[in-house]
């Protein structure tokens, strides 16, 4: 499924946004922040399935979505070139097998996540050499538990078997440090790194807020390039 384009998305306060994995709980939250705001048209939101529309509402005209696999260069070069959007928020997902032994080890699956990171920013950076519109990121991503670990005084945490640690956070802690250092060069493409420190999410439970009704953990604000946080 693609969502039909708009031929000027410039007409709000901010434009376009355009929300990667809108269909998840955290970019379903996002969605409903930037409607709330009033200041970004439209909002397109990227999914890698379009069966996955029917748990958001399609009743928002402000709301199209595109079918987009955010691993896949061409995709996200695409998606970005023909949407406009400046605001981006990206959150990505591990893709861990039901039978690890059977599909592929923890690392495999990391690595995938990692590589499917970089692609994306690639893409980001072909998009901008296309259209010259300046970009801000938002990325939902989590500490680098392995590099952490390993470059500590204390080895707090043993490797799995498949050499893997925390694979599930390292693989998106090294994405957004080479997001980080590639946009580096790019002034006019920006990013802004969202990241929940493992240990205080994990060993300190005192620190853990209780889900509130939406059923999020954390609730985060976050600027779109507007100002520093």
């Amino acid at each position: 499924m693609e969502g039909e384009s708009i031929a000027n998305p410039r007409t709000s306060k901010n434009g376009a946004a355009l929300v990667f994995g809108a269909s998840g709980v955290q970019g379903r939250n996002v969605i409903q922040g930037l409607l709330d705001s009033g200041d970004y048209f439209p909002i397109y939101g990227a999914i890698d399935d379009a069966t996955s529309v029917n748990n958001i509402s399609k009743s928002n005209k402000s709301l199209i979505f595109n079918e987009v696999d955010w691993k896949d260069y061409k995709s996200v070069e695409r998606v970005l070139t023909s949407t406009q959007a400046q605001s981006i928020f990206l959150v990505t997902k591990m893709e861990i097998p039901p039978v690890v032994a059977a599909c592929g080890s923890l690392k495999e699956a990391e690595e995938r996540e990692y590589h499917g990171i970089v692609s994306f920013f690639d893409a980001l950076v072909s998009a901008f050499k296309k259209d010259n519109i300046p970009r801000h990121v938002v990325f939902s991503t989590f500490d680098d538990v392995q590099d952490i670990n390993d470059n500590s005084r204390f080895s707090f945490i043993k490797p799995l078997e498949d050499g893997s640690m925390v694979a599930h956070y390292s693989g998106k802690g090294r994405g957004g440090k080479y997001a980080l250092k590639f946009l580096d060069k790019y002034p006019d493409i920006t990013i802004t790194l969202l990241t929940l420190p493992f240990l205080h999410a994990n060993f300190f439970a005192s620190t853990i807020p209780l889900p509130n009704e939406g059923r999020t953990q954390w609730t985060i604000s976050a600027c779109f390039g507007g100002a520093k946080i």
